[in-house]
């Protein structure tokens, strides 16, 4: 149970699970296929962001709910500010977190044994396939 949380923990701040040392993130918006550091998996099928996109989805929708009634019923601003302000909070909440959503799941997939932590990236360029430890 640890090591699950562990490794969630680990994909939330893009770092490795594998290796704890290695950074996910390439750019703002794209991880790596393979971890810089030890060559572990992060991205089984390249582009393959369904889970991450999952989690961002329902911890914005949550964020923007909770921002939404609190704005209604606990400050003194109107329905179109408050419509106004969650609307622009949701959209950059979204945009930020989205590479952290997309680690965790890749933190997920790794607590979970979906990804094997065993694989390495190719050692040159003409090597074909993945290669075991």
């Amino acid at each position: 149970m640890w090591r699950f949380l562990t490794t969630l923990v680990m994909g939330l701040r893009l770092i490795c699970p594998a290796c704890r040392r290695g950074r996910m993130a390439r750019t703002f918006y794209t991880i790596h296929q393979y971890c810089p550091a030890c060559g572990a998996v992060l991205d089984r099928d390249h582009g393959e962001v369904t889970g991450g996109m999952a989690i961002n989805m329902v911890l914005t929708s949550i964020l923007g709910l909770v921002a939404g009634i609190y704005g209604l019923f606990f400050t003194g601003f109107g329905f179109a500010a408050v419509t106004t302000g969650t609307a622009v909070l949701a959209a950059l909440f979204g945009l930020v977190f989205h590479r952290h959503a997309c680690g965790a799941w890749v933190g997920f997939l790794h607590g979970t044994g979906a990804i094997s932590e065993r694989r390495r990236r190719p050692s040159s360029f003409w090597s074909f396939g993945v290669l075991l430890r």
